[in-house]
């Protein structure tokens, strides 16, 4: 898996001159600002495509290069309680500046590595095949993340690594302090911890409720601290300004249909979103029906929710609902593996299938 992605990435810097800095997407409509992030980054250089508009990677790399004064090139200050991704590649280039655009490029592919080898090792645990973890592991959206240098694969990867400490090690401590990680890296992951929350609150005994607190209050109470540091630093709530958190839509699937599309995708993303959510949907009916209520089941009903209601700007090209679904795949794989369910483990490997066309589309 690890060499399809370096085939990858190595096509595509042998295509642009080696410049690690075209995974970034960096928009003129920002970088042309007067400010001293711009003029890091026009000394550090930039290769094509040089957009207007640009892509969401570029704002976490403002952010690594000096976060200090990163807003002065951000579109919203929301994006700095996405914090942990940039200082992760900050921290790593020793403050050697010009190491960061290559560092984001190692840092998601150690994070798509990480999530793969969890999950593996979660089916191992439970007694199934590893090989359905590659239904996660070329899943299109890990290679449209890692194209555009964004954090859903390193949230993820630490998402699933506290599903694996809390389901196979009983370990919610830990989990709890990779739960918190995950948060800061990009606020979806609260779906997760809210499903553990209440999952194991449903559960008996004094030891589940005592690890339900655990695991709001790690994650939960650094990050509202960090909320009233930004509040007051830019003076507003950064988690309010996320938009999605704003515009959901009460007709399902409203921002499916509602942008015009080819047939070709309206296919791909009915097979990527729309049947995935509904059935999810009816996993969790059924199974609550049958009397099974667990953390992982609470977390599928979730994440498919979340994609039913998201409203047409999240659903505007397949970078932004394909990154949007990786938390319901997630969420998809990780239950069918607590509940041994080898059915839906099929069927996650079909997400495999779009990754080749893809690979050779975005080359």
């Amino acid at each position: 898996m690890l060499a399809a992605y370096l085939l990858y990435v190595g096509l595509v810097l042998s295509l642009h001159k080696y410049d690690p800095t075209v995974f970034i997407y960096i928009g003129s409509l920002f970088v042309d600002r007067v400010s001293s992030v711009a003029r890091l980054v026009h000394n550090i250089g930039f290769g094509p495509p040089f957009w207007k508009a640009g892509f969401d990677g570029q704002f976490y790399y403002y952010l690594a290069l000096d976060p200090q004064s990163a807003w002065q090139l951000l579109d919203t200050t929301a994006r700095y309680q996405r914090i942990l991704y940039p200082m992760i590649a900050r921290g790593l280039s020793l403050g050697y500046l010009p190491l960061i655009p290559a560092l984001m490029i190692i840092v998601n592919l150690a994070s798509i590595f990480a999530g793969t080898e969890f999950l593996a090792r979660l089916l191992k645990r439970y007694q199934l095949n590893p090989w359905y973890s590659l239904g996660y592991g070329f899943y299109v959206a890990q290679l449209l993340c890692l194209s555009r240098d964004l954090p859903e694969p390193l949230m993820y990867a630490f998402v699933i690594a506290a599903i694996y400490y809390a389901e196979t090690r009983g370990s919610f401590h830990v989990a709890g302090i990779l739960f918190s990680l995950a948060l800061f890296t990009k606020e979806p992951a609260i779906l997760f911890i809210v499903a553990y929350a209440f999952g194991l609150l449903l559960s008996s005994g004094r030891r589940f409720l005592r690890s339900a607190v655990f695991l709001v209050v790690v994650p939960v109470l650094p990050y509202a601290a960090y909320q009233l540091l930004l509040l007051y630093r830019f003076g507003q709530v950064a988690f309010l300004g996320v938009g999605n958190l704003q515009t959901f839509n009460l007709i399902p699937f409203y921002g499916v249909f509602q942008t015009p599309r080819t047939p070709a995708e309206l296919v791909f993303i009915t097979i990527l979103i729309v049947i995935p959510a509904t059935l999810s949907i009816a996993i969790f009916f059924r199974s609550v029906i049958r009397g099974r209520v667990d953390p992982l089941l609470v977390a599928l009903l979730l994440n498919a929710l979340f994609l039913v209601f998201l409203p047409p700007p999240s659903y505007v090209d397949v970078f932004t609902y394909g990154r949007v679904s990786l938390g319901l795949a997630t969420a998809w794989i990780a239950n069918a593996c607590v509940s041994r369910n080898k059915r839906i483990l099929a069927c996650s490997l079909l997400w495999t299938i779009p990754f080749p066309f893809y690979l050779q589309w975005m080359l």
